[in-house]
């Protein structure tokens, strides 16, 4: 995948991390015809580790270094 500069916005599709690391996949528009990537979900100090974001939540992706294949979500959009 090519370098994605900036946060961009997704929507979470599934989130059963099929390697238990609780991973979300989410949809970005931006990627319009890609079926999606799976993203590591930062977790906030003192807030329970593995806290599932919901299907279909709107939420902010950045990526580690730009580098596409290292997507992180950051939060809620909404």
């Amino acid at each position: 995948m090519a370098a994605i500069n900036g946060l961009a916005r997704g929507i979470v599709t599934d989130t059963a991390d099929p390697s238990g690391a609780g991973r979300v996949r989410i949809q970005l528009p931006a990627l319009a015809g890609s079926g999606g990537i799976w993203a590591a979900v930062c977790t906030p100090f003192g807030a329970t580790p593995g806290t599932a974001v919901g299907l279909g939540s709107e939420v902010w992706v950045a990526f580690e270094h730009g580098d596409a294949d290292h997507p992180v979500v950051l939060g809620l959009s909404r």
